[in-house]
Parts: structure tokens; sequence; C-alpha cells
């Protein structure tokens, strides 16, 4: 204790105080030693004290008077901060429009589904405002206790909305529909296209719909009619045995008696009240209330929803899931139900790489042969004609393996795909199952022998087994 005591003496608090700043300059404590007290330190010697390391910034002044005041000796404690800077904000886009459509039909009361209650496609009028842009902001600069300026840097601005069917005005900032019909905005991609409107039937008094872009129908479309879209097909009346076909989706706002001659074929969802003996195809997955003997492949999934959702008799194929309330009903009608794929793909996509793998080797050859004649001067050889057709022959040739190969690899990546979606591969039922349900999953083979309830079916093994949901 002596020696700290002649230490003190020694040195004045100024020494034996520590006075430390942050790694990052933002904060500067202070730990004071006690003969502060008896040598009389004072607010502007501590002050003094600070600038002399240079802290000039951010000085806590009432920090500095408490802490003599209520004598704080030995504890460490904060008298100067930093101002941090803050970065500006990025430029925003604000959309009036959906950019990512929704599914949320009404389920009513007795368990039926509303498809009345939204629309498929996003319309909108002349001259209405899609979006409009909130330039990026400028940022504050902040300040360590050092008095170094830290710039606070602007936000970034955002690429303008590319597309086609809308304009902009003079400052670029907001984007207005140039016509009436649907729009659509993707990735900084937006397009308004129109829509083609029905207010009636498709009939052979109307004639079929051949149409680029979407199509509304407000009244029924009556059989052996045909409508083909390259996006959206929405009816909002029944559809029977007719021809629908679809680049984007098909909503039926009431459903499809289809009396066995009935097709869709569409490239995405297809949703509908309810489909009976109809013919569909989707490239996504199917929505409905009610099936009955229909035949439907679907690349993703077929889901009846609904408290009464009923699946009865067809064929039904979905590349994940099957789910419903009830499967088959208590006549025991024969429903055929195939999920995931077959168990061939391997030996199919083995093939269709061989295959490739000898096209594109044959399409080299036909390359160097091309390569060669180009260095010759045709015209001007005694054999120039004969050479010509050789020519002609092998661009034939090479235009024609082009394709097969490229038709070929479309056909190894949808197959990967469906591989892909099969996994898990199942059939879900909420309610009942009844015997006359014949299920492969993934090409593992079930009859179900009883009225079962509540079960999963799926693979296991090389086996298709039944699940509990309760479990």
């Amino acid at each position: 204790m002596g020696q700290e005591q002649n230490q003190s003496k020694e040195k004045d608090w100024r020494q034996l105080s520590i006075l430390s700043i942050s790694e990052d300059a933002m904060e500067a404590h202070l730990t004071l030693w006690p003969t502060a007290e008896e040598e009389g330190a004072t607010e502007e010697e501590v002050i003094a004290l600070m600038k002399s390391r240079n802290i000039v910034y951010g000085i806590q002044i009432e920090e500095i008077r408490r802490m003599l005041s209520e004598k704080l000796y030995l504890e460490d404690i904060c008298v100067a901060k930093g101002t941090p800077a803050i970065q500006g904000n990025p430029g925003e886009f604000e959309f009036f429009i959906e950019t990512q459509r929704e599914r949320h039909p009404k389920i009513r009361e007795d368990g039926s589904v509303d498809y009345s209650d939204y629309d498929a496609v996003t319309l909108v009028s002349k001259d209405q405002l899609l979006v409009r842009y909130h330039p990026a902001t400028n940022g504050q600069d902040g300040m360590t206790v050092k008095g170094m300026r830290l710039v606070g840097k602007r936000g970034s601005e955002k690429p303008m909305i590319k597309g086609k069917g809308f304009y902009t005005l003079q400052d670029k900032t907001e984007y207005y529909a140039e016509i009436d019909g649907r729009a659509e905005c993707t990735n900084g991609y937006m397009v308004v296209s129109n829509v083609l409107e029905i207010h009636g039937d498709v009939d052979f008094a109307y004639g079929n719909v051949d149409f680029a872009g979407d199509v509304k129908i407000y009244g029924d479309v009556i059989s052996k009619m045909r409508v083909k879209a390259s996006g959206f097909i929405t009816v909002e009346g029944h559809v029977e045995g007719a021809q629908l076909i679809a680049g984007k989706g098909v909503i039926l706002k009431n459903g499809m008696q289809g009396s066995g001659i009935g097709s869709i074929d569409s490239k995405g969802d297809v949703e509908g009240k309810f489909f009976e003996q109809a013919n569909i195809r989707s490239g996504g997955s199917l929505y409905a209330n009610a099936i009955l003997n229909c035949k439907i492949e679907a690349a993703e999934n077929v889901v009846l929803e609904g408290f009464l959702a009923a699946l009865v008799g067809g064929r039904i194929h979905a590349g994940t899931c099957i789910e419903a309330a009830n499967i088959g009903n208590i006549s025991f009608t024969t429903t055929q139900l195939f999920v995931g794929t077959s168990g061939k793909e391997n030996t199919i996509l083995q093939n269709l790489g061989d295959k490739i793998e000898e096209d594109t080797k044959e399409l080299n050859k036909i390359e160097e042969k091309l390569k060669l004649l180009s260095g010759v001067d045709i015209a001007n050889v005694p054999n120039g004609p004969k050479l010509m057709e050789v020519k002609k022959e092998l661009l034939r040739d090479k235009i024609r393996l082009s394709s097969e190969i490229n038709d070929k690899e479309n056909q190894r990546k949808e197959l990967s795909l469906r591989k892909t979606r099969a996994v898990g591969a199942r059939v879900v039922v909420h309610k009942q199952v009844y015997p006359g349900t014949q299920v492969m999953v993934n090409g593992a083979y079930m009859k179900v022998p009883d009225i079962v309830n509540d079960v999963t079916i799926r693979k296991k093994g090389n086996e298709a087994c039944m699940f509990s949901n309760k479990s």
C-alpha cells in the first residue's frame, strides 16, 4: 500500500487514469484515478486530457460531470460517443398489381369450393398506374470520437422495368398501362397484354377461338367447340364436351361435363368446380371439388379441395401427389391412381443418353465434312455440281440431327424432372378410400381390399403401403 501511495504522489491523476478508445473509434472510456479528488480535478481538465489523446467529438459532458460529482473512481465510464454513418435506403418499386398470383378459393359451409371469388389474371385499364418507383435516398455521414468523418453511402438504384404494353412519364418513376388488358410482372419484366373477353357463349354461332393472349368467357362453352389461348382460359359458365388448349392455365369457375369427348390441354394449372368424363392434361397441378370418371395426367399434383372432395372412377396420373377426402365409392367403382414414375425411367434415360452421344458424334463428322468443303471453290472445280449436291445433303442432315438431339435433350430433361417430382410420391386420403381403388406408387402396385379411413399410400421398399395419417 505504501508503494502505491508513493507512486500516486509521483504521478498526478492524469497519468494514472486509464483512457481507452474502442477499435472502431466509436467510443472512448475513462477510468478515473482516486487522487483526482484531492488534486482537484475539474471538468475542463478531464476534457483537456481527452483532447490531448485526440478525442474531440461526441464528448459526454453530463457523464463527466456525474463521474466527478459522484466520485466514480476506478469505474469504466463512457465519456465520448461517435455517430455511426447511416446507409441510404435502396430504390424500391411499389406495385399496384399482383406480381405473384396466390390461390385462395373460398370453401363454402357445405364443403364445396367457390372458384368465382377470384380471377386467374390481373386485369388493368388503359392509363392505370401499375408501378411507382421510389428513388434511393442519400445516406447520413457519421463521425468517430477522433473527429474522423464516416461517409454514409447513398442507397443503390434499381434498373428500370423492361417489357411492353406500358409507358412512363418524363421522370421515369411511374409506369402506366397503354391498353386495357392483363398485367404481369416477373423478375423486372412487365407485360400488359390484351385479354379477349367473350360476353356470351362459345357456340356454333360464335365459332372457335384462337387468341394470342388470355381468354375470358362469361357464358358457356358448348360441345364440339374449340378454345385456344397462349395465356389463361377462364370460363364463368359451364363447359360441355369442348376442347380447351391453354399456354398458361385454365380456370372453370363452374365445371366441365365432358361426355367422354371434352378435353383440356394446359401447360399450367387446371382448376374447376368439378370434372366429369373429361380428358385432361396439366403441365402443373389440377384442383377441383369433385372428379368423376376422368382421364387425367398432371405433371405435379391432383388435389380435391373442400370437405366433400371426392374422386370416383377413371384413370388419374400425378407426378407427385393425389389428395382427396374420398376416393372411390360404396359401389366399389374401379378407380385407377398412378403417382410418381413407372420405374423404367433409368433405362429410358440411359437409352436417351446413348442415342444423344451417338447422334452428336455423327453431327461432328458432318460438321468436319462441311468445314472441308468450305475451303473449296465449288463453282470453279470440275466436279462442282456434284460437290454442291453433297454439301446440300450434309446441311440437311445437320439440321435434322440438330433437331433430333434437341428433342432428345428435352425428353431427358423432362424425364429427369419427373424423377425428381416422384421423390415422396403418395396418395393422401383424408376420409375414406373404397375397394375398387387401384394404386401404383413409383411402380409399386396396391389394390385396396376394404374401406380404409384417413391414410396415406406411399412406397416402402418395393411395396405400396398404407400409413395412418393420425400417427
